[in-house]
């Protein structure tokens, strides 16, 4: 019997003050080809949890709802044979319900467009009329590579406002009525 897979490692990222996490087991050889009955405990909590939700399979799962912080926990999978065996996985759950800061703002004269540049991947919008609109109204800047979701481009266009609003891959954006940042370009002769 031998565990083949556990999860999840590396950091977790939610947007919520608790995050869903799924604990992962995957089981194989031994009796029945790798069907097991696997249980789980936070390494640091002796108290043991019991069987995982999912299990009695080759394949074991339990959700956790987790808060930001390191946390790591101790697998035991017993197959039909009575062989058993453990493993252990360490991870970090991030939260992130902050929206994404515009770092820069200014005249990309290689291309004439008003670029922007945000700290973390992002898609923006921007309205010609104020902060007061809903992210998908907004006319959309454009991505030079998909591989760089921190560049940002729009059309130059001096003397008007852009009233700029960015969402991160969690959703997070500003408030109704609020913007990332308003750009005015001004063309200097």
């Amino acid at each position: 019997m031998n565990i083949i897979s556990v999860g999840p490692n590396g950091t977790v990222t939610g947007n919520t003050q608790t995050v869903p996490v799924y604990l992962r087991v995957v089981t194989d050889d031994g009796a029945n080809e790798g069907i097991a009955v696997c249980s789980f405990n936070q390494t640091n909590n002796p108290v043991n949890h019991g069987p995982m939700f999912e299990t009695n399979a080759i394949e074991h799962s339990q959700r956790q709802d987790l808060v930001s912080g390191s946390y790591s926990y101790k697998f035991v999978c017993v197959d039909y044979g009575g062989n058993a065996v453990e493993a252990s996985t360490t991870f970090s759950v991030l939260v992130d319900t902050v929206p994404p800061l515009v770092t820069r703002a200014y005249h990309d004269s290689a291309n004439n467009a008003l670029k922007i540049v945000t700290n973390e991947d992002a898609s923006c919008v921007y309205s010609l009329n104020s902060c007061n609109y809903n992210f998908n109204e907004g006319v959309a800047f454009l991505h030079v590579t998909q591989s760089n979701q921190k560049s940002h481009y729009a059309e130059w266009k001096p003397n008007i406002a852009y009233y700029i609003k960015c969402k991160d891959g969690f959703g997070n954006e500003p408030a109704p009525n609020s913007c990332n940042i308003v750009a005015s370009p001004t063309n200097i002769r």
